[in-house]
């Protein structure tokens, strides 16, 4: 039976409400860590500078495998703040993505006229071989406006890679790049594979990515059986810039 990486199609369904949180005690008290903080005073122009904090369940926690990450953004003299569960749903199942994976601020437009987002990528993990990832890209936020999602919320399966790519899109623009495998019939879980690629650009008018470009590839690259990292963007850029 084929599989289809799981991307932005089924990714519109994720829970995308913001939520004002307390301290980082709250947090704590709930039976979250802190495991990375990101200052965005490079980004924002507002006193004092915005920063985006990721938690994650506190390993002693006993219900730690359904808690989801958490990412929050807050000023420094301020204890409001505005928070975003790492939730998603597939199928009729909500999914709790525990452990925080990426937490980048990110520039995708030229330095005349810079954009900037907070990159936020989560794992959920079951105990099996397979597992989810999600991915979300947020706007800066402003005294006057709560951060606001730029992408769909992407879900990738475990041999999947994501990243921004320089001087591929329209006018030479940076795009957000995601490819996720496809189970062709013969193979294995961890062999080789086909990958479904998804190319997005940032378009100034609606102030988000939207997607310009799906395919898949017409070679199969190596996954876990022979590798330890999914690499295989890189070797797609001048199929991407032909069929853009």
């Amino acid at each position: 039976m084929k599989r289809v990486g799981l991307l932005a199609a089924i990714a519109l369904l994720a829970i995308a409400t913001a939520v004002r949180a307390n301290e980082t005690s709250e947090l704590t008290a709930q039976g979250y860590k802190r495991v990375k903080v990101l200052s965005l005073a490079s980004s924002s122009r507002d006193t004092p500078p915005w920063s985006a904090t990721a938690y994650e369940a506190n390993v002693a926690n006993p219900v730690a495998p359904r808690v989801p990450a958490r990412l929050c953004f807050s000023q420094n003299s301020r204890s409001s703040r505005y928070c975003f569960l790492a939730e998603a749903e597939h199928h009729g199942l909500k999914y709790a993505f525990q452990k925080v994976e990426d937490l980048v601020l990110r520039q995708f437009q030229n330095a005349t006229n810079p954009v900037y987002g907070v990159l936020f990528g989560a794992r959920f993990r079951a105990g099996g071989s397979g597992n989810l990832r999600l991915v979300t890209l947020w706007s800066i936020p402003s005294v006057r406006q709560a951060p606001r999602q730029l992408l769909p919320r992407i879900l990738l399966s475990e041999q999947s890679e994501y990243r921004f790519v320089r001087g591929v899109g329209p006018r030479g623009s940076t795009v957000f790049t995601a490819a996720d495998y496809v189970w062709g019939k013969g193979e294995t879980h961890f062999s080789a594979h086909r990958f479904t690629f998804s190319v997005y650009t940032y378009d100034s008018r609606t102030r988000r990515f939207v997607r310009i470009l799906r395919y898949v590839t017409a070679r199969k690259y190596p996954s876990f059986d022979d590798v330890d990292v999914i690499d295989v963007i890189r070797h797609e850029i001048g199929e991407i810039r032909r069929r853009l």
